[in-house]
Parts: C-alpha cells; structure tokens; sequence
C-alpha cells in the first residue's frame, strides 16, 4: 500500500492527476491501509489465543496421562484435574429426578456436557 500511494504522490508531482483526484484517492489508499492493519490485528489475536488453547490442552493432555488407568477418584487426582465443580439444582419436572452437574477441568474447561450419574 505503501508503494502504491507512493506513485499516486508521484502521479500528482508529475502533473498527471488533478489535485481533487489525488485527495479522493490518497483518502481511500489510507482507508484500506488502515482497514488492512485492523485485520491483520485481529488475525494475529485470534492466532495468539489459538495457540494457548493447543498450549493449555497439551499441559492436561501431560496431566491426564498419568492417569489413564485410575480405579478411584481421589483428592490429588481431583485437584489435579478439576479447576470447579458446579451442581445446579434438581429438575423433578418429568417425573424423574435430574440434576446437572458441570465439571470444569483445569486449562481446558468444561468438556462439553458429562452424564456422570443419574439418580431416581
């Protein structure tokens, strides 16, 4: 862009556009430089967060691995693992008892929604 609002000034010296033209064009080469500039902001956050989303689920992926054969939940796999535990309030509405549980996990979390039990 630079270049290009470089020959239009050249263009202007030379005589080539009128004074009104090289304004009306100048103006819309700066717009779009600075448009350009936006973008390429905006482009280099969402490659920022992207790459601490990959860094934060490799660090629980490292976590997990440790426990891929685990037989009880204990207080250090818990802590471990799990940034927050929320339990919401049962729904009785259709007959059964339901409660929703969601489980956040540390650097990644919650993982989408966890059937982890079902009580009557």
């Amino acid at each position: 862009m630079d270049n290009i609002i470089q020959r239009l000034y050249e263009d202007k010296v030379a005589g080539v556009l009128t004074n009104e033209r090289f304004i009306k064009l100048s103006r819309g080469y700066e717009q779009e430089q600075q448009d350009l500039q936006a973008q390429n902001e905006a482009i280099a956050q969402q490659i920022a967060e992207h790459e601490q989303q990959t860094l934060d689920v490799s660090r629980f992926l490292t976590q997990v691995q440790k426990y891929t054969h685990v037989t009880e939940l204990t207080p250090t796999l818990l802590n471990e693992l799990v940034e927050r535990i929320e339990v919401h309030a049962p729904d009785k509405s259709s007959g059964t008892r339901k409660q929703k549980v969601d489980v956040a996990f540390r650097h990644v979390g919650a993982i989408g929604e966890l059937n982890l039990l079902k009580l009557n």
